[in-house]
């Protein structure tokens, strides 16, 4: 797609907190490929952009949590809690996840 930004973050490289605050710096519309998830937990929180984010691998628990926006697709696993306080936006696993995914998510406005 012409004019969308693509990043790749590895968490071997970055810790869990340092990759969070890269992605919470990215602009609205950034397609982002998070690598060697490893299990990781917390991995997409806090975030209030508009982001593509793919992260390539098994994740931990509390993954896309507290969040408001970004469209977030797991290639692998999940533990529990994913989605969790997701005020806006989506998130798709391509595995199986644990309990709780999607807790107290916010329901649409209805008419």
């Amino acid at each position: 797609m012409a004019g969308v930004t693509a990043v790749e973050l590895s968490c071997a490289e970055l810790p869990v907190r340092e990759l969070n605050a890269a992605l919470r710096g990215l602009p609205d519309g950034t397609a982002v490929r998070i690598t060697e998830p490893r299990g990781r937990h917390n991995l997409a929180v806090g975030l209030t952009g508009r982001l593509d984010i793919t992260i390539a691998g098994n994740a931990g628990y509390y993954i896309a949590g507290l969040s408001d926006g970004p469209e977030v697709t797991v290639e692998g696993f999940v533990g529990w809690s994913v989605g969790e306080n997701l005020m806006s936006g989506t998130v798709r696993v391509r595995g199986n996840a644990s309990e709780c995914a999607g807790a107290s998510r916010r329901a649409a406005a209805s008419s």
